[in-house]
């Protein structure tokens, strides 16, 4: 069965085949090679047991790093369904949707004008199978206007997925989601001195830019590299960092009106979106002392940012995350990986309250605490101290992701540091307890072997 013959609205799997059933329909998705799929890495976890390797996932499948955030991220990737809708009147492949999250299911299944299918790992109000060992349907529920005539499902073990996972991720084309920007041209190489390995790539800088906007942390517009302070409207800075982030499609009016302006009548949205182009263009006309500069730029249905006058710290680190997975080069790799965290200086867009930006950070975090925490395995056999630096930072980003804190304290004990390991495990169980959780025995158990036996309390 192929994943645009499920129902609409979406199916729930149970039974001791769901787990074989839903990595099935993942493998037949993939080999589609338009097909997209989005599951959260707790979720991919419980299909692949004793085979997940976050290196051999292709392109085409996005992963969240936990099962509460895959609702927000999906909301990120639904926007730019939207918005690739919105410009080519056309969508990229059909994505499947795996979750075991209530939220995520609901936000994936009300959209399936965008050609997407959610598959539940669990009960769905609009349609259930149970499924057994061998994918045979021993029971179904469904919705009063949902038809199930399901007799079997095809079912895969869990290392078969795995292994065609690996296949597709040595295989494919990178492919990244229309929301991410493309990545931005890098200045002409320029002779050095050879090293053991490539310089750290610049970070800082804007190249050629009139312009840059600065959106990790509190949107900030330079212009002939001194930060613009006045002229700029809170909502016009707003406007700016959201396009960075649409960048290069852009956005339709009625999707910035819709997104930033949701208080606003329809009668006034579109006169004060006007307004708030016309005030971006003015200042930085001004602040760059270039009068014919466009800046901001408009069709007949979309706003952008003009990458010819502008740039964007956010354009560069995802340059720079695109470059380092696409090079086998592992110094490289790492030098792109740490100009890319660099320049991770805070959240998206702080001070920003619309709805729009939160899944927006919450994506950008978790894609800096993986490049973190890969940037660690880059370094934990030549440098152990900058490992336990990426991830102590990864840490600060992600205070509740236990797995993360679990390598922390091993790589904490393995240098000798007990007083360290102690206290980050302190401070991750005080975390846990502001939200009535607990430490699982596992990271009890990392101090087992402690021959001072230190007390964790």
């Amino acid at each position: 069965m192929t994943v645009g013959a499920l129902p609409n609205g979406g199916i729930g799997l149970t039974g001791p085949g769901a787990h074989a059933v839903a990595r099935a329909l993942i493998a037949a998705h993939l080999a589609d090679a338009e097909g997209e799929v989005f599951i959260s890495h707790d979720d991919l976890a419980h299909l692949l047991p004793e085979h997940l390797d976050p290196q051999q996932i292709p392109a085409r499948v996005t992963i969240p790093a936990a099962t509460a955030d895959t609702a927000n991220v999906l909301h990120t990737r639904i926007l730019a369904r939207l918005r690739d809708f919105d410009t080519h009147n056309d969508q990229p492949g059909r994505l499947l949707v795996v979750t075991s999250d209530p939220p995520a299911a609901e936000r994936a299944a009300d959209h399936t004008e965008l050609d997407i299918t959610t598959v539940v790992l669990g009960p769905w109000p609009n349609a259930t199978v149970t499924v057994d060992a061998d994918g045979h349907v021993t029971d179904t529920t469904s919705a009063q206007d949902t038809v199930l005539e399901l007799t079997r499902f095809h079912h895969m073990i869990d290392a078969d997925l795995a292994g065609i996972l690996a296949t597709f991720a040595d295989t494919a084309t990178t492919k990244h989601p229309a929301a991410e920007p493309e990545p931005v041209a890098e200045p002409a190489a320029v002779d050095t001195p050879e090293t053991t390995s490539p310089a750290p790539p610049d970070t800082c800088e804007p190249v050629g830019a009139l312009v840059d906007i600065s959106v990790f942390g509190p949107i900030t517009v330079i212009a002939d590299g001194t930060a613009i302070a006045t002229g700029l409207r809170t909502k016009t800075r707003e406007l700016l960092a959201y396009l960075a982030w649409a960048h290069p499609h852009g956005a339709s009016p009625a999707t910035l009106t819709e997104e930033l302006l949701p208080d606003i009548t329809m009668s006034k949205a579109g006169n004060y979106l006007r307004t708030l182009v016309a005030n971006a263009r003015g200042t930085l006309r001004e602040a760059s002392d270039q009068a014919d500069e466009t800046f901001v730029t408009t069709t007949t249905d979309r706003h952008g940012l003009d990458p010819a006058a502008v740039d964007s710290d956010l354009w560069r680190f995802h340059t720079h995350l695109n470059t380092a997975a696409g090079t086998t080069d592992p110094a490289e790799e790492a030098a792109h990986l740490t100009a890319a965290t660099a320049l991770y200086q805070g959240d998206f867009a702080t001070g920003c309250d619309g709805e729009w930006a939160e899944p927006v950070r919450e994506d950008l975090r978790h894609r800096t605490v993986n490049a973190l925490i890969r940037l660690a395995e880059l370094h934990d056999d030549d440098n152990p101290k900058a490992a336990i630096t990426s991830l102590e930072t990864a840490c600060r980003l992600d205070p509740l992701n236990e797995t993360l804190h679990q390598r922390t304290i091993t790589a904490y004990l393995a240098v000798g540091r007990l007083d360290t390991a102690l206290r980050l495990f302190r401070t991750f169980k005080t975390a846990l307890r502001d939200i009535d959780e607990e430490p699982n025995q596992a990271t009890y158990g990392l101090f087992n072997e402690n021959p001072l036996k230190a007390p964790l309390i």
